[in-house]
């Protein structure tokens, strides 16, 4: 598999954590996000790359402070897999 294909693998695995929410403000806007960034992946250009890692930056700092329950602490190792592999397809690029 290539990065990007890993990438949106731990997405996926994101929206699957994200789906028990989807009916909150929060859950919702993550599952948004995730759609957009997968959107985004479709065409990898390098540029689409940087603004998903920084999509992910975003969404770990708000996280952050939640870390403690185990379901945000699973999103967020998928989140964090997933930018490892952006940054990988990146420097390919």
């Amino acid at each position: 598999m290539s990065e990007i294909e890993d990438a949106i693998r731990e997405i996926e695995s994101c929206e699957e954590i994200a789906r028990q929410y989807e009916y909150t403000r929060r859950g919702a806007r993550a599952l948004e996000t995730l759609r957009q960034m997968k959107d985004l992946l479709k065409n990898p250009a390098k540029e689409n790359i940087d603004q998903c890692i920084s999509m992910i930056e975003m969404g770990e700092e708000a996280l952050s402070s939640h870390r403690y329950m185990s379901v945000v602490n699973e999103f967020l190792n998928h989140l964090s897999k997933a930018k490892e592999h952006l940054r990988k397809a990146a420097e390919k690029i």
